[in-house]
């Protein structure tokens, strides 16, 4: 199969997905090496699409000089299809050592934080990326050796959602616009030959990455040692057998997959980075959608489905099955599993702790000097907005709300002070009849244990240091607003 035959293919068959705006704006990563250089060259040539082509090139900075070399060809290569072309550097060894990662997976993050942010800056939906027949085969025996299911051994389809980075570092993106991109796979019907000889046909002198030859690295003894073994020794052509596992179980998946969507709104609760499974309903369930329920909770949470393992689901498959009333386990990601009597819950606790209202880092006290309307802003995006109304103007004082409390204005004063807890706190919450520990009011309040040092307590200044709002949890009972009141000062929590 041409190149052109295969772009024609790719196109025609996901215009529906891809969306029909005139030109289609489309990112190419392009790295100078023989696939993505063929990739580029072909897309430049056809004629049969409008097409607005961007170009992304990241240098790793893994080979010094020629790294450099690398980026400077695609830039000229670029300059003379006149094509725009984006260019960055990332240490990527340094990234892999700080994160605990290795180096291909921190190329593989990097990488793909530097196309979002490029996606984003420009308003580009799709990725296409140039990996051939021989990397999909070459992908589905690595899963295979590693042990993977039905759904690695899928291999990589031709169109697929955007992988969103776990991490995005020194690039910024716009995650909405990020979760509505697709990454294209134009290539996978054409083996290295091909493609070769293409490059061989126009001209082209692709670039030669001499990692690519270092059997350091799992994928590069498979390629260069283990399927040659095959092929030679046992099975002449394996690869296209791989290939032909890797085309079957995408149909299956891409079926299975719907199926699991359906019982996913059925069985599962969706709430602040959390996401809880009923155990007599999840235990109701084929076990085929058993294992594709917690990895699309998992993929909610983490936003891509990278270092979980076969054994990270089979843990929580049997925890389910047992009849322990408790267990937790730490999945990758920082994504956490727990089983209660009742249910199994995936949440991310950095998330939630992101989402929720704290003092800013380094800041134990604010002032919150009331004078008719006023902001105070807090971390993660959170505000406190203060407003003083007569009480005649309110009308209902019934208040359902736990982030917005409304005081006796007189009575709190003009001003009062945000804080921290403090040891020893205590108040008497509205109605009770005595004082309670803020912990223990904290607890009450379901505010994660993380984030209860960092809590917005809202205190008076005389006397000094009362509590007059816990927010999100409840008002003390000597600042209500009663019947006697005449001005009320009205405090909400609010986010941006």
């Amino acid at each position: 199969m041409s190149l052109a035959i295969a772009l024609t293919k790719f196109f025609t068959t996901y215009t529906a997905l891809l969306g029909r705006a005139t030109p289609l704006r489309l990112l190419v990563g392009v790295s100078g090496g023989p696939d993505s250089l063929a990739l580029l060259h072909a897309l430049a040539q056809l004629q049969t699409f409008d097409l607005e082509i961007h170009i992304a090139h990241l240098n790793h900075c893994l080979r010094g000089d020629e790294s450099r070399a690398d980026a400077q060809f695609v830039a000229d290569f670029a300059r003379n299809l006149r094509l725009p072309c984006y260019q960055a550097e990332f240490e990527v060894a340094n990234y892999a050592k700080t994160c605990g990662l290795s180096l291909e997976a921190a190329a593989r993050a990097v990488r793909y934080a530097f196309f979002a942010h490029l996606m984003s800056a420009h308003q580009i939906g799709l990725l296409l990326i140039a990996h051939q027949a021989d990397d999909q085969a070459e992908t589905v025996l690595l899963h295979l050796l590693r042990g993977s299911g039905p759904h690695g051994l899928a291999g990589t389809p031709a169109l697929a959602a955007f992988p969103l980075p776990t991490t995005s570092p020194a690039f910024g993106y716009d995650l909405d616009f990020i979760r509505k991109a697709k990454v294209g796979r134009p290539l996978l019907d054409l083996w290295r030959p091909e493609i070769e000889a293409y490059c061989t046909t126009h001209n082209l002198q692709p670039r030669f990455d001499r990692s690519n030859a270092d059997t350091a690295y799992l994928r590069n003894r498979v390629r260069l040692e283990l399927l040659p073994l095959i092929e030679r020794e046992y099975k002449s052509g394996f690869k296209q057998n791989l290939v032909r596992l890797a085309t079957i179980l995408q149909t299956d998946e891409q079926f299975l997959d719907e199926q699991t969507t359906q019982r996913f709104s059925q069985v599962a609760t969706i709430q602040d980075f959390t996401i809880a499974f009923e155990l007599a309903a999840f235990r109701a369930t084929h076990p085929a959608l058993q294992v594709r329920l917690l990895r699309q909770a998992y993929q909610k949470l983490n936003g891509s489905l990278e270092n979980l393992e076969t054994v990270h689901l089979d843990l929580m498959r049997e925890a389910v099955q047992t009849d322990m009333p408790t267990w937790m386990l730490e999945l990758p990601g920082g994504i956490v599993a727990h089983k209660t009597v009742r249910r199994l819950i995936l949440s991310n606790p950095s998330k939630i702790l992101a989402s929720l209202p704290q003092l800013p880092p380094d800041v134990d006290s604010l002032p919150l000097t009331i004078n008719n309307r006023v902001k105070l802003l807090l971390a993660h995006g959170w505000f406190i907005e203060a407003r003083i109304f007569d009480k005649a103007d309110i009308g209902d004082l019934q208040n359902t709300d736990r982030f917005i409390a409304r005081l006796d204005y007189p009575k709190v004063g003009a001003a009062l002070k945000l804080r921290s807890r403090q040891p020893g706190d205590k108040l008497q919450p509205l109605g009770a009849p005595g004082h309670r520990k803020l912990q223990d009011v904290l607890l009450d309040a379901k505010i994660p244990k993380a984030a209860r040092s960092r809590w917005p307590i809202v205190v008076t200044a005389t006397p000094p240091g009362q509590i007059v709002w816990v927010a999100g949890g409840c008002i003390a009972e000597p600042f209500k607003v009663t019947e006697q009141s005449q001005q009320v000062l009205e405090l909400k929590l609010r986010h941006f």
